[in-house]
């Protein structure tokens, strides 16, 4: 027999389901960027004394960074497509 209850209680779980399925896509959405350069050489959490080291081994040098990658892609592939999708989706509002 469906009760007022067994009503409530169904639809509380449907919220929580909902609510979990939301938070599993929105963490799926995460951008991962990796910058051209970490002073944080050897990757400890620190930047210290051995992060220095290696920096001092090439000053004087010229500093020719690598593209900063979103994804994968260069900054500069990923802000093109980004383009284009909002293109896309104005065109579908139009």
């Amino acid at each position: 027999m469906l009760t007022f209850r067994n009503l409530q209680r169904t639809l509380v779980l449907c919220m929580l389901a909902l609510l979990a399925s939301i938070n599993a896509v929105l963490a799926q959405t995460t951008i991962a960027i990796d910058p051209p350069y970490n002073p944080d050489a050897n990757e400890d959490g620190t930047v210290g004394v051995a992060d220095l080291m290696q920096l001092l081994g090439v000053f004087g040098y010229d500093f020719i960074p690598d593209s900063i990658m979103v994804d994968g892609l260069t900054l500069e592939e990923y802000l093109a497509e980004l383009t284009l999708w909002i293109a896309d989706l104005e065109g579908q509002i139009e």
